[in-house]
Parts: structure tokens; C-alpha cells; sequence
């Protein structure tokens, strides 16, 4: 695993007597900010794989496959 600016600044608070809480604190941060850029990286591709017309298409047909025989499973079922 390559060395990085993020590791780097870990390395160096911990070392320069701030401790293991300091060197802690920025790596949850580096993790959090890691989370975010891919969170929203994927929410980019849901938006644009979502406006395509054949896909919107395709989960209105299937969505509406699944209530209906969801919903007639419900109908008929028998009641205790």
C-alpha cells in the first residue's frame, strides 16, 4: 500500500508526542471524507442510470408485476 499524504499526517501526529487519539481523530476523518466522495460518486451514476428512458421503463413494468402479485398473495390469503 503506497504511503500517502493522509498516512503520512497520521504518521507525523502520532510521532510528535500528540499520541494515538490525535493520529485517531485524522484517520476517522480521512474515512468519513472517503465515505462522502463515494457516496455521492454513486449517487451521480443512480441519477444518470436512472434517467435513462429504457431503464425507467423497465422498473415501472417490473414494479408493477410485483405489486400485482404481491397484492393478489394478499388477497387470497387465508386468515387464522
Amino acid at each position: 500500500m503506497p504511503v500517502g499524504p493522509v498516512n503520512l499526517t497520521i504518521i507525523n501526529g502520532g510521532r510528535r508526542n500528540r499520541g494515538f487519539k490525535y493520529a485517531m481523530l485524522i484517520g476517522l476523518g480521512a474515512a468519513t471524507m472517503d465515505v462522502i466522495y463515494c457516496t455521492d460518486c454513486l449517487h451521480q451514476l443512480f441519477v444518470v442510470l436512472l434517467a435513462s428512458a429504457l431503464v425507467k421503463t423497465s422498473m415501472e413494468v417490473f414494479t408493477f408485476g410485483f405489486m400485482l402479485v404481491s397484492g393478489r398473495k394478499n388477497f387470497f390469503r387465508r386468515r387464522p
